[in-house]
């Protein structure tokens, strides 16, 4: 809906709203024309704007959402700035988000640019790599001989790694030193995850109530705890550590495509944050338990709600996986068919692939025909955390039911 008036003056009557709203409707549709359209035209999207919006006799001066209405949709402790400030100048709408579509698109192949893009419409500008690489000093330590057995022994001191650690021995060299690159941005990300919910008074309460579905009917103490907790939330800490990871997934990536996808190696160790799993050249199924780094190299794989953040402990799920037709569903039963026909779908529980939950869960698949099907909150789905999908190339399949695909 639309003020019809200039500032400070007093605004039409009932008839003259109503007529107004009426031509509205109509110039709605024209107004959107010239903003899909805008480019084919010499003349300013301003001036394209006038004319349509001329056809209810308003402007982009004079033509503004009606503030009463918009009371209905804000919380006024938590609005963002995106919100703020496309209420407050609508008409600069198109601008501001083909600025952020052509950061996003340029950033395509940066997953680390993507995230810094998406950060500036939450309101919180954090670009890690403005003043040079963040990661620099983790690369240069796992460029060293022996860096992933370093860095296993630096989560063992740090009590992380309580059990016996296997051989790394036989593993290719590429995928030791990128596991060690990965597991040592982990390392030095995890303070500022612990940072981002300091304030929390009970975080696995917090925890627990992302991943419940809300009572039927209104629970206002649940409600107020939330609130509450939101406050509390200081989301900038884990943004830039979600960036630091991305940079280090986009150089893990890369030098990974150099190993043979039929070479074959297993190895897994548990930590307090999840299992560290390294595998290649055979077809795996992978389920239950927590997951903090998986890489695969090569074969045809199943995964089972993987990435995401399955506890409090387990804040960040990283997968690789870099050949092969894989299928990433939230249960097995979706294998073999769509979404639509799970008679179950509306009481789905558990994790969906690509979820994150009070963390970091980022999903890269580099090549192959793959499926991703989830019943559950997945694809891209985060919830007071930072989620992140990227698939290389491939026909691939998308199927999802609820708070999902980037929600």
């Amino acid at each position: 809906d639309a003020e019809h008036g200039g500032r400070g003056q007093v605004g039409p009557g009932p008839a003259a709203q109503t007529a107004t709203r009426r031509n509205m409707r109509i110039a709605l549709p024209w107004v959107m024309t010239a903003c899909l359209a805008s480019g084919a035209f010499s003349q300013s999207l301003d001036n394209t704007l006038d004319i349509a919006l001329g056809t209810a006799g308003l402007n982009t001066a004079s033509a503004r959402f009606e503030p009463t209405t918009l009371g209905f949709f804000t919380q006024p402790r938590t609005p963002s700035v995106t919100y703020s400030q496309a209420m407050s100048q609508p008409w600069r709408l198109p601008f501001a988000m083909a600025a952020h579509r052509d950061l996003i698109g340029q950033a395509n192949d940066r997953p680390a640019d993507v995230l810094a893009a998406s950060t500036r419409l939450l309101g919180d500008v954090i670009r890690r790599s403005l003043l040079g690489n963040p990661i620099d000093a983790a690369e240069k330590a796992a460029s060293r001989p022996g860096a992933l057995a370093t860095v296993l022994d630096r989560l063992r001191r740090e009590g992380l790694i309580s059990g016996n650690v296997p051989s790394v021995a036989n593993l290719p060299e590429p995928v030791r030193q990128r596991a060690a690159l990965l597991l040592t941005v982990l390392a030095d990300t995890a303070p500022l995850r612990r940072a981002t919910f300091s304030g929390v008074a009970n975080i696995e309460s917090l925890y627990g109530r992302t991943r419940t579905a809300d009572p039927d009917g209104y629970d206002a103490e649940r409600t107020v705890r939330t609130l509450r907790d939101l406050r509390q939330v200081e989301m900038n800490f884990l943004f830039a550590g979600s960036q630091d990871v991305a940079l280090a997934v986009s150089t893990v990536r890369a030098r990974l495509l150099g190993v043979d996808a039929s070479e074959k190696f297993s190895w897994r160790v548990t930590t307090s944050w999840g299992d560290i799993i390294l595998n290649g050249g055979d077809d795996h199924r992978y389920e239950g338990g927590n997951v903090l780094l998986l890489i695969d190299t090569g074969g045809n794989d199943v995964y089972l709600g993987y990435p995401s953040n399955r506890s409090v402990s387990n804040w960040a799920s990283v997968v690789i996986d870099m050949r092969g037709n894989d299928r990433y569903l939230s249960d097995a039963d979706l294998a073999n068919r769509p979404v639509r026909q799970d008679p179950q779908r509306q009481q789905a529980t558990g994790w969906g692939p690509a979820r994150a939950n009070l963390g970091i869960s980022m999903l890269f698949d580099a090549m192959g025909d793959d499926v991703y099907r989830t019943t559950s909150p997945g694809l891209a789905s985060a919830e007071l955390g930072v989620a992140y999908l990227s698939d290389g190339g491939g026909n691939d399949l998308y199927d999802a039911y609820t708070n999902s695909l980037a929600f």
